[in-house]
């Protein structure tokens, strides 16, 4: 691995149960993961409920192609 970027988000918010939502994630949470994944990293969803939301997207800058 090369040139690694780690992007993490975290609220304190509400939280979900994350495999219970998984059929009713909003078009965002979805379209990051599409997103992350098309370009070949990869993307963590951990929460629940009372304890916030963590998104975690981990992208090899070495492997991304720029245009």
């Amino acid at each position: 691995m090369g040139n690694m970027l780690q992007l993490l988000i975290r609220d304190d918010g509400i939280g979900f149960m994350v495999n219970q939502s998984v059929h009713r994630q909003g078009i965002g949470l979805r379209n990051m993961r599409e997103r992350v994944e098309f370009i070949g990293g990869e993307f963590e969803l951990m929460s629940e409920p009372g304890l916030g939301t963590e998104i975690t997207v981990l992208l090899d800058l070495d492997g991304l192609v720029y245009g």
